[in-house]
């Protein structure tokens, strides 16, 4: 499967929950865990036209967002949401 081919699938599973005015929402949790090429396949997916998508990410407190998944512009929202694990809290 090509990089395109995964984009377009994930921008277009996005579309389709969209439907009928909901708003999917990816989380990725242990951002820190997940690798580079899957990151850039989200973000790509994210830009695509008509693609809305709120975004929540998990990071350590030293952590920050990789450069793919920063707004490129006004017009695109990210929300980094950064939490702590504390002993006996998941």
């Amino acid at each position: 499967v090509t990089r395109a081919d995964m984009v377009e699938a994930l921008a277009e599973l996005l579309r389709v929950c969209a439907r009928g005015g909901a708003r999917p929402w990816l989380i990725l949790d242990q951002l820190h865990d997940i690798d580079p090429a899957t990151l850039g396949v989200v973000a790509e997916a994210m830009l695509a036209p008509d693609v809305p998508c709120l975004l929540i990410m998990t990071l350590p407190l030293d952590g920050s967002v990789p450069a793919a998944l920063q707004p490129k512009s006004e017009l695109h929202e990210l929300i980094g949401l950064a939490y702590y694990r504390f002993a006996g809290w998941v």
